[in-house]
Order: C-alpha cells, then structure tokens, then sequence
C-alpha cells in the first residue's frame, strides 16, 4: 500500500527562527523541491524564495499562524528571507520533497 504526502520532510535539517519587522534570511541545508513552513508565533510571517539575499515584505508569500504551509521552489534557490510586519514570529523551516 502507498500512502499520497504532500512533501516528505528531510528529516534532521529543520530550523527555527525567530522573525522580527526586519527582514533576515535563512539558508536551506539541503536542496529541495519544496519547504515546509510552520509558523509558531501568533503574528504572521511573509517569505520569499530566491537564489540570493532579497528583503521579503508583504507581497510576498505569507506564512499564517498555526498551520504548516508547503510551498515549491526550484532546487536551484537556496535563500529564504523572512520578515514579520506585526511584531515577532517563531517560524519552523522544513526543507521537503514531493511524492
């Protein structure tokens, strides 16, 4: 029997990290097709994927309080930045692949 995932996590090379109203970034340990985000906190965070450092703002991919989100990238990116535009976040970063 086979079980349908969304993404597979790549287990042992999750990060945590605290987000503020500035925007920081975060590189992946491993290459991905996808990445797991968690968001921790109780303000909602913002991402953006690319290959070299870019500030993230509120246009870009949002990261909502309390549930993962999957969102898929090229296995070429390997520059997350994250920002939190109403205060702190603890945000839980999971790079995956899918089935």
């Amino acid at each position: 029997m086979s079980i349908l995932a969304r993404a597979n996590p790549s287990y042992g090379s999750g990060q945590v990290i605290a987000v503020t109203t500035t925007s920081q970034n975060v590189t992946l340990p491993v290459k991905s097709k996808q990445v797991i985000f968690t968001n921790l906190g109780t303000n909602p965070a913002y991402v953006r994927m690319t290959p070299a450092a870019v500030a993230a703002t509120t246009a870009d991919a949002i990261v909502p309080v309390g549930a993962p989100v999957v969102y898929t990238k090229g296995e070429d990116i390997t520059t997350i930045s994250i920002v939190s535009t109403g205060g702190t976040a603890t945000v839980h970063v999971m790079p995956a692949e899918g089935f």
